[in-house]
């Protein structure tokens, strides 16, 4: 055999082998698909007709606070008040929260596995703001059970499969100018000539305080559960922002005065600052 036609057969042979080698390997891993374990599905809106609905009131209360429905049905909470809530649901569905639910906001969930299922708003729970929905029926189809183990113990909690929008970004702590009052921000005004703190009661303490023009008034959450803010009466536009514990507020007032004030996540929870000249 001439050396070309020996080179041009060992060639050949070895093109043999590699097409083998593509044909009889093992077959690719699929890609993850996800899905499984998840409970049902929840959007603001859409989802269909609400079977059972939920208010959220300023009394601090989910309305009514339990409720049935089948698997496939919508439950519809909505915030029937002004101060702001959330749903936020325990084990098996502890990653499912709606945000944070201005007044007039709606959200949905529509179940797709029986079971019982407590949820709480974050902000009050203090306040015994919970709920219990049970679910009845049997899983939709292609829906997965909680996986188990052994005798039956469950090894994986399932959870609901998050489709809420990305709630509108709440204002910054750092608070705007009020209309001719005075000046607010989170801290560097200048040593507080008085202090209030924000407790988890909820409740301001002290509920009144006064000062004089120029001087600056502190508010600092020093709870470690319930978030507050400081929101001036209709008289004066001025508002801190959500306050999470340990977060700091300040106004320098440059007109005298009698400044009331609330939390609007509380109601409730209110305060009086007496500006003298």
């Amino acid at each position: 055999m001439s050396p070309l036609r020996k080179t041009f057969s060992v060639l050949a042979a070895a093109a043999t082998l590699a097409v083998a080698g593509c044909h009889n390997g093992p077959p690719p891993t699929p890609a993850p698909s996800g899905g499984g374990g998840s409970v049902g599905t929840a959007a603001k809106s859409g989802l269909g007709s609400p079977v059972a609905k939920v208010n959220e009131t300023d009394t601090l209360k989910f309305d009514p606070s339990t409720n049935s429905v089948n698997v496939g049905d919508v439950i519809q909470w909505t915030n029937a008040g002004s101060a702001p809530h959330n749903v936020t649901f325990d084990a098996p569905a502890d990653t499912l929260t709606s945000a944070t639910m201005g007044g007039g906001d709606i959200w949905q969930v529509k179940f797709s596995q029986p079971g019982t299922y407590k949820y709480q708003c974050t902000f009050h729970a203090a306040n015994g703001m919970t709920g219990t929905i049970t679910v009845g029926g049997t899983a939709a189809a292609g829906t997965a059970a909680p996986a188990t183990s052994g005798a039956g113990s469950p090894t994986a909690a399932p959870s609901l499969t998050i489709t809420t929008p990305t709630p509108a970004p709440t204002a910054a702590n750092s608070g705007t100018p009020g209309p001719s009052h005075g000046t607010a921000a989170k801290s560097g005004l200048g040593t507080p000539a008085t202090s209030v703190s924000e407790t988890d009661a909820p409740s301001f303490s002290p509920t009144s305080s006064t000062l004089k023009v120029g001087e600056v008034i502190q508010w600092t959450n020093t709870g470690t559960v319930q978030p507050h803010n400081v929101t001036f009466d209709s008289d004066f536009d001025l508002t801190s922002g959500l306050m999470a514990a340990g977060d700091t507020w300040q106004v320098k007032f440059s007109a005298a005065g009698s400044y009331p004030y609330h939390c609007t996540v509380h109601p409730g929870m209110n305060g009086t600052v007496t500006v003298t000249s």
